[in-house]
């Protein structure tokens, strides 16, 4: 698998390039130890409670680095290069060619296609947000290995999902089971005790962690007094107005580019799937019937529940968030679409017809300022021009054909050997630009309290921080933990999520903006102040600069007012 070899070469490389804090490195940092919150704390709760494999990997690579900045760079490397060898593995399943497969992999990548998504973006590169992106391209790299018709890692793989991203693991397991049922008597031959068993084992491998998790990591909060019907209150209103990823989306461009590229990647499963009858019942089969299951399955959830009032569906089907399944389809369609493209390179009429098809398209989108679709456009031309080409070279020239081959050979061959130097070069080089980190006294006692602007500060200074992002409460499904979330937002923030916003306050965000409470925290008291810093633990107060509070500041740094609590002291 040269192809997955070399495109794992440069997904790390762009991995390291565009590294940048991560999330799944501040749960580490409370699994490990070196970070200490109460047991009672939301945000304590929140990192105990929330399940993913990715977190057990920021633990590995801080046990082995002891560095916040390097395990970060290495999550971000890991993540290119499963994303890059899903691209590179995509294309080559369909051309068995590896050089146009990286190509398109490079390209693609390069012109920053990725992007655009409906509901849940799809963030390929530079994100903090892991564990949306690592959900969705560790799926598609389960699939891809059964394709290849390595059945056993496949299988087990497919099992390990539901470790890195539970609903992404949950939806993969969902369409295959659809695939399986749909075309029993094509695929039954997969269906062996020895495949069940791998796929026993990789799902038994996070279920044993997430047990250990639950087992070691207690929360301390009050059962007793549990208003159910408050709480569903407060998890409905979260999701009509403050979340972001569950709102309804009615943006025309967002909406005709993901469904358009959805509907590509139908059009073109569906053509792969029957291009080759002699291979109707191998791996390459069910990925496509996968691709088909997916995208059909998929599409309803773009609307439902989302363009309807969540209290009208049951609370798992909105907590699971299914618009957001749609992303396989829009991350599959440009490695299919290019790649069979230029499969079908002899078949003039039916690449013209597309092409023309896509221009069209492009300049639609133009005018909505999408120049990512025209971009595509001439990409996709360019690399059937360049396929034409070198296969009438290769008719016409055999020697010279050969010759190029060759050269290239040899020109990736050296570059593969350089590639060990330029990472470590690349991962100095991140180390250095990609991580400005503040400075914070090593005696302040509590957490620091902080706006959305800072609100990974723990995962750069070791120092637990309250903050407003609320996006993961909802997933949490503890009643009491809702109720404490909704005293968490008043008490500190003056904004209760249990009632409707008033109109002026900034919604669907999944966080609650400075700019709401600036005023509140501008007038609050040092005796204020203290009272809330013992209620929920905090010692200290990071704003952004033009956010001055009637506290004391402990330095002068230019870009954040901090606030020390000394008021604390003398009550």
């Amino acid at each position: 698998m040269f192809s997955v070899a070399l495109s794992g070469i440069l997904g790390a490389i762009e991995g390291i390039s565009t590294a940048t804090w991560q999330h799944p490195i501040e749960t580490a940092q409370v699994l490990m130890g070196l970070v200490t919150y109460d047991h009672s704390s939301l945000p304590y709760i929140y990192h105990v409670s929330l399940f993913s494999l990715l977190n057990y990997a920021g633990w590995l690579f801080l046990a082995v680095t002891n560095s916040e900045i390097s395990s970060s760079i290495l999550l971000s490397a890991l993540l290119g290069v499963v994303a890059m060898q899903v691209m590179a593995m995509t294309a080559f399943l369909v051309l068995r060619n590896v050089y146009v497969a990286i190509l398109i992999t490079f390209l693609l990548n390069a012109i920053h296609f990725f992007g655009p998504g409906i509901s849940y973006p799809i963030i390929f590169m530079g994100s903090e947000h892991s564990y949306g992106r690592a959900g969705l391209f560790f799926a598609m790299y389960a699939v891809l290995m059964l394709a290849f018709s390595k059945y056993r890692t496949g299988f087990f793989l497919c099992g390990f999902a539901i470790g890195i991203h539970p609903a992404w693991g949950l939806w993969l397991a969902a369409c295959l089971a659809l695939v399986f049922s749909t075309r029993f008597v094509k695929f039954k031959w997969l269906l062996t005790k020895r495949n069940a068993a791998f796929y026993l084992a990789g799902l038994s491998l996070p279920l044993l962690i997430f047990s250990w998790q639950k087992l070691h990591y207690p929360i301390a909060i009050d059962n007793a007094l549990v208003d159910a019907d408050a709480a569903k209150n407060i998890f409905l209103n979260y999701i009509r107005y403050w979340d972001y990823h569950r709102q309804r989306f009615d943006q025309f461009t967002v909406l005709r580019n993901g469904i358009f590229y959805a509907l590509v990647t139908l059009c073109v499963a569906a053509f792969l799937r029957y291009y080759n009858k002699k291979n109707n019942a191998n791996g390459e089969a069910l990925f496509f019937s996968f691709a088909i299951a997916s995208t059909l399955l998929s599409l309803p959830f773009v609307f439902v529940p989302s363009w309807f009032d969540p209290g009208i569906f049951p609370s798992f089907l909105v907590t699971l968030m299914p618009g957001r399944f749609i992303n396989i389809s829009i991350f599959l369609c440009p490695p299919l679409l290019v790649a069979t493209l230029y499969l079908c390179k002899k078949e003039l009429t039916t690449v013209y017809f597309m092409v023309t098809i896509l221009i069209l398209y492009a300049v639609a989108s133009a005018r909505y300022n999408n120049r990512h679709a025209a971009v595509l456009v001439g990409f996709i031309a360019g690399i059937i021009w360049i396929g034409q080409y070198i296969y009438k070279r290769a008719d016409l020239h055999p020697k010279i054909y050969l010759q190029i081959r060759t050269w290239s050979s040899f020109i990736t061959v050296f570059l593969v050997c350089l590639s060990p130097a330029y990472l470590i070069f690349k991962f100095h080089l991140a180390e250095k630009n990609n991580f400005p980190q503040i400075e914070i006294p090593s005696n302040v006692k509590g957490s620091i309290l902080t706006t959305m602007e800072h609100y990974l500060v723990q995962a750069e200074t070791r120092v637990s921080s309250i903050t407003p992002h609320i996006d993961g409460y909802s997933y949490i499904g503890n009643p009491s933990i809702l109720l404490a979330l909704d005293r968490y937002t008043s008490d500190l923030y003056g904004i209760s999520i249990a009632t409707p916003p008033s109109p002026n306050l900034s919604l669907h965000g999944s966080v609650i903006f400075t700019k709401d409470y600036k005023n509140l925290w501008k007038s609050r008291t040092c005796e204020e102040w203290g009272a809330l810093a013992i209620q929920y633990h905090f010692g200290l107060i990071l704003v952004p600069a033009d956010m001055h509070l009637q506290l004391q500041k402990i330095d002068n740094d230019p870009k954040w007012n901090k606030y020390s609590l000394k008021c604390v002291l003398t009550t």
